[in-house]
Parts: C-alpha cells; sequence; structure tokens
C-alpha cells in the first residue's frame, strides 16, 4: 500500500514538474529558431507566401530526407511548356523593411546588391510610420492641384488600397519605392537599364520589370523580376535556387513541374499589386466565372470540398464577377490575361468596341480570385499523380497514435470520445493545411459543444450540491458526492478555457491557427489537443455516474426495504433500456468509424 502511494506521489510530482519541462524545451526550440533565423539573413532578404485573403497556407514541416535542390536555369519566358517555367515574385516594399541606419541615396554603388525576387504580402502591409509631426501649411493662390509631381520619366499611381506606385514609362518599370528623394529615382533607373542589358535577347521592350529597394542593417538590396503576361509567368535572367527564392520548403515537391501553380499565384499576386494600366481579358473573367461556379457546385454536392470559399461566399462572389448590369470588364486582347492600356490613355474612359478603358479595381479583383485558386491548386498537388481530392485526404505518411496502448487506455477512460476528436482534428488539418469553411464549421461545432457541457454540468453541479443539503447523507456518499462535483467544476474549467480561445478571432483566422496547431503538433503531438477536446465531455460523464451510484447506494443501501424492492424493479427496466440502447449506439459508432 505504501509501495503505491509513493509511486503515486512521484507520478503527481512528474506530472506537476512536466509544464515547466515543455516551457524550457520551448523556450531552447525558440532560440534555435532565432538562431537559425539570423544565419538565414546573410542570404539575403526574406521572402514569403504571399499572405494574402483568405490565407492559403502549406505545410511548415520539415522536408524529407530525400529533398533535392531544385534551380530555375532557363529564364526564356516564352516557352510555357519547359520543365522549369518562369518564376513568379513581387518584390517587398520599400520603407517597411529592416530600418537602415543611413540614407540610401548617399550609399556608394558597392554597397547595394541585386536579388531576385517574390511577392511579399508580410512586407506590403506591414505598418507605415507616420512622425506625427505638425507643420503650418499655406495653399498659394490659384494653385488647383496638390498633388506631388513624380521625378521625369515616372508616373506616380494609388493603388485601390492606398498606397503609392510609381511606374517608369520607357523602361516599363514598376516599384513601390518612395522615389521621391533626391537620387533615388536615377538609381533605380540606371539599375533597370543594366537589369534589361542583361536581359537582351529574353525580354522585349513590352514585358514589365518590378524593382523595389529594400534594407537590411547597412545593407541595400534591389529586388526585382521580369514579367510575361502571356505565358503568367514571372522570370530571372540568372538561375535561382527555389529555396533561396521562397526561403521555404514544400514538402512533397520534387521537380519543377509541381512548381507550376505555386508561380501562377505569385503572378497573380505581381498582377494585385501593380494593376495601374491594365484590365483583365474576356479570358480571365471567363475562367474565374468557371472556376467559382465550379467550386459553388462543388460545395453543394460534396462535404469535403477543397474550396477556399464557403456556398453564401462563392454566391457573393459570382455576383461581384458577374454583376446584373452588365459584364465585369472586357478587353482588347481576350489572348493576354492583363493588357496594358497604353492604346487608350487614362484619362480617356470611353468603351469601344475593339479597346476597353484601364480598371484597376476589377484587376485587383481578379486577380486576387486568380491568386486564392492557383496557390489552392499548388498546394494540393493538382494535375500530380497524387493529387488531392477531398479535404480530409492524407498525401503523407502520419504517426497513428491510436496503436498504442496509453492512448487505447486513455480513449476507454473518456468514453472513446479521444480517437474521435483525434480523428475530427486531423479531417480538418489533413496534411497541415487547413480549408476556411471547413475550420469555422469546426470551429462552431467544438463551441456548440463546450457550450452544452457547460450548461449541463451546471446542472449537475447543483444537483450535486442539493444532494449534499439532504438531510442523513453519510460518509460515503459525501466521497461520491465530492468527487462527483469535483469533476463537474474541472469540467466547467476546461470549457471555460477551450471556449476563451475559440471565442478569439485570432484563432478563427485560418494563419493564426495553422501556426498553433502547427507549434502544438512539433512540440506534444494532436492527440494532446484531442484530450483536451474530450475532457469536458468525459468528466460530466463521470460525475453522472458517480451521481448515479450515489443514488443506487442512498436506495438500495440505507433505504427501506419495500423501497428496495419497489426502486430495484425500476432501475431494471432502466437498465435495459440503457443496455440495448447503448449498444446500438456503441454498433453505429464503430461502424462510422470504420
Amino acid at each position: 500500500m505504501f509501495k503505491l502511494i509513493r509511486r503515486l506521489v512521484r507520478l503527481s510530482k512528474f506530472l506537476l514538474a512536466f509544464p515547466s519541462r515543455l516551457r524550457l524545451l520551448s523556450r531552447c526550440n525558440a532560440a534555435l529558431g532565432r538562431l537559425v533565423s539570423f544565419l538565414r539573413s546573410f542570404r539575403g532578404h526574406k521572402n514569403t507566401f504571399p499572405n494574402s485573403p483568405p490565407h492559403i497556407l502549406c505545410s511548415d514541416d520539415p522536408p524529407p530526407p530525400a529533398h533535392r535542390v531544385l534551380h530555375f536555369s532557363d529564364p526564356h519566358p516564352v516557352d510555357p511548356s519547359a520543365d522549369n517555367p518562369g518564376v513568379s515574385g513581387s518584390t517587398a516594399s520599400p520603407e517597411q523593411s529592416a530600418s537602415a541606419s543611413t540614407d540610401p541615396t548617399t550609399q556608394p554603388k558597392s554597397a547595394w546588391h541585386v536579388r531576385p525576387g517574390v511577392p511579399d504580402g508580410e512586407t506590403r502591409y506591414a505598418k507605415r510610420k507616420n512622425e506625427g509631426e505638425y507643420a503650418k501649411l499655406h495653399i498659394p493662390a490659384g494653385k488647383q492641384s496638390l498633388a506631388e509631381l513624380p521625378p521625369l520619366g515616372w508616373e506616380r499611381f494609388v493603388h485601390p488600397e492606398g498606397n503609392v506606385l510609381f511606374y517608369h514609362t520607357e523602361l516599363h518599370v514598376f516599384t513601390d519605392t518612395y522615389i521621391m528623394k533626391d537620387g533615388l529615382a536615377d538609381r533605380i533607373v540606371s539599375e533597370a537599364r543594366e537589369l534589361r542589358d542583361k536581359a537582351a535577347g529574353l525580354a522585349d521592350t513590352q514585358t514589365e520589370l518590378v524593382l523595389n529597394v529594400t534594407a537590411r542593417g547597412k545593407k541595400w538590396y534591389y529586388h526585382y523580376y521580369f514579367v510575361d503576361h502571356v505565358n503568367r509567368r514571372l522570370w530571372w535572367h540568372t538561375s535561382v535556387t527555389v529555396d533561396d527564392l521562397f526561403d521555404k520548403r514544400f514538402r512533397g515537391v520534387t521537380q519543377l513541374s509541381q512548381l507550376e501553380y505555386l508561380l501562377e499565384a505569385y503572378y497573380w499576386s505581381h498582377c494585385e499589386y501593380y494593376p495601374y494600366k491594365r484590365r483583365p481579358s474576356k479570358k480571365v473573367i471567363s475562367e474565374l466565372k468557371g472556376m467559382l461556379s465550379y467550386a459553388k457546385a462543388d460545395k453543394m454536392t460534396s462535404d469535403t470540398s477543397l474550396s477556399q470559399f464557403a456556398l453564401d461566399e462563392l454566391n457573393s462572389l459570382l455576383d461581384v464577377v458577374n454583376p446584373p448590369s452588365g459584364e465585369f470588364s472586357r478587353s482588347a486582347h481576350p489572348q493576354v490575361p492583363m493588357t496594358c492600356a497604353n492604346d487608350v490613355g487614362p484619362q480617356d474612359m470611353t468603351c469601344a468596341d475593339d479597346a476597353a478603358p484601364q480598371d484597376e479595381y476589377s484587376v485587383c479583383i481578379a486577380a486576387r480570385l486568380m491568386h486564392i485558386f492557383a496557390a489552392n491548386k499548388f498546394i494540393n498537388f493538382h494535375g500530380q499523380e497524387c493529387a488531392r481530392l477531398d479535404a480530409d485526404v492524407y498525401l503523407f505518411d502520419e504517426k497513428h497514435w491510436e496503436d498504442w496502448m496509453v492512448f487505447k487506455v486513455l480513449n476507454f477512460l473518456l468514453f472513446w470520445s479521444l480517437k474521435e476528436h483525434t480523428l475530427r482534428l486531423r479531417r480538418v488539418w489533413a496534411n497541415h493545411i487547413i480549408i476556411r469553411p471547413h475550420w469555422k464549421d469546426f470551429v462552431t461545432r467544438v463551441t456548440n459543444e463546450l457550450t452544452r457541457y457547460t450548461t449541463f454540468s451546471t446542472i449537475m453541479l447543483a444537483a450535486n450540491m442539493a444532494f449534499l443539503a439532504a438531510p442523513g447523507v453519510t460518509v460515503p456518499l459525501q466521497f461520491i458526492i465530492y468527487g462527483s462535483a469535483l469533476m463537474t467544476i474541472t469540467s466547467i474549467m476546461v470549457s471555460f478555457v477551450l471556449l476563451n480561445v475559440y471565442a478569439n478571432p485570432k484563432f478563427v483566422n485560418p494563419a493564426t491557427a495553422t501556426k498553433i496547431l502547427s507549434d502544438i503538433s512539433k512540440k506534444v503531438g494532436i492527440p494532446y489537443l484531442a484530450f483536451a477536446h474530450s475532457l469536458p465531455m468525459a468528466l460530466l460523464v463521470w460525475a453522472i455516474s458517480l451521481f448515479f451510484i450515489a443514488l443506487v447506494y442512498r436506495i438500495f443501501v440505507e433505504a427501506y426495504p419495500v423501497v428496495r424492492i419497489i426502486f430495484g424493479i425500476v432501475y431494471f427496466i432502466i437498465l435495459l433500456c440503457l443496455g440495448s440502447m447503448g449498444c446500438m449506439i456503441l454498433y453505429f459508432f464503430a461502424s462510422s468509424l470504420a
């Protein structure tokens, strides 16, 4: 007996010290992560997957050991069927990057470095500071235009979202670097000419070039890419490595052909970020309508649709793309996705039969939606042998905790709810990818269940208190009711904690949820989260069971013989009904799991 008590004490000490050990491990992991990030900073500017709504995410898991380094060695944009298509990308915003201690216009040319770039949503949407100073301004008499004139050869454009862009009409260069500082525009023009000279023979005069300036410490970088609208590609004049370009490894991607849709997604991000003098073609609008209509039909006929939009959202998007008043937009060149409007000046808003005016708003809408669909195709290996067709299908091998004996014992003690919640979490997070509508449904379902458990636990706690208040409650009954009350209170506490987590708007966001689930999976494992989800219901059932035992003890041990006979017959009938119903429930539950 004393040995058993001693072992229980050791086990309790271990369990109490377990959270602190986890915190120590997480701190060590965070320190190693910071060290790796610091070492990576020497390789150049950090670019990440575009972070545009609705946050389509890739797996953050490490790649398999047989990971190969992929290179883009042929930058020619004309051949879309090549094994290494041009890579798409848009670069980071200028003044939002790491703070530089000096003025870029005063730096020598040796302090500047040229790097390939990709669309960086995190940097683009980073907070831009305003000094908050006050100034006494005077408007000259007769002054009608207060706009700041750009340098010679540049045009200034305000994006529909509000940020300022600049476009060089001769070199067809886009930049969101603020070039109003003296000398900065000349530096960009000079570097753009050098890049075009290096890409001679690969780019024509209409090929666009995006060139942005970023700072990291005391080093300044040009991040660039060329744009081919015909093939929906972005490319560079030098060979680039995929890992260095995206600063990320993609699990399961071992061939360049598998990056087709990722590169197309970056192309559409470029069109969204730089919509100046563009309009979507008829082909793009028709393709977008078709994808939205198919996604709507798929959501209506399948519970495991891969669409990142809910059914009501698809209806609203179809209304936006195809308004009742007329066509969304049209272009004079249907073979080109996003055509330039050089033949129709920005001030000319008339629409003829062979040409259409520029429409930056339509471009942003179409490009963002096309980006979402292209990125969704990439993460689901669209067009590959291992294409993922259902949202709950796993493409990679995963550990199965259900085979462990500890899991089976806990699953039995938790009334088989542990396995159910584990399967639920795996379905909603298959391949470490969250489908936004399925995640919202999961959060809603969990929230409703926790609310019900809280209500039932409150009623159960009141019943326990009423039982204790009854006269003549013996010591054994008190112990049983105390155990029932403690389990009820614990169930309420766990439900409140989980409700507080799921009520947080950040956790509803799939991007934040993916990060949290990734951390949990790496540190302790998904079954631990499933264990937390199983506790409210299991504790409530145990509390009801203890209350039932206390009631049976009160009736059949302490009551009069007549009462025992009457309630014995009643309990026998109840147990028969419960037994038959329980067997039926277990049969259907086992069939559904199988």
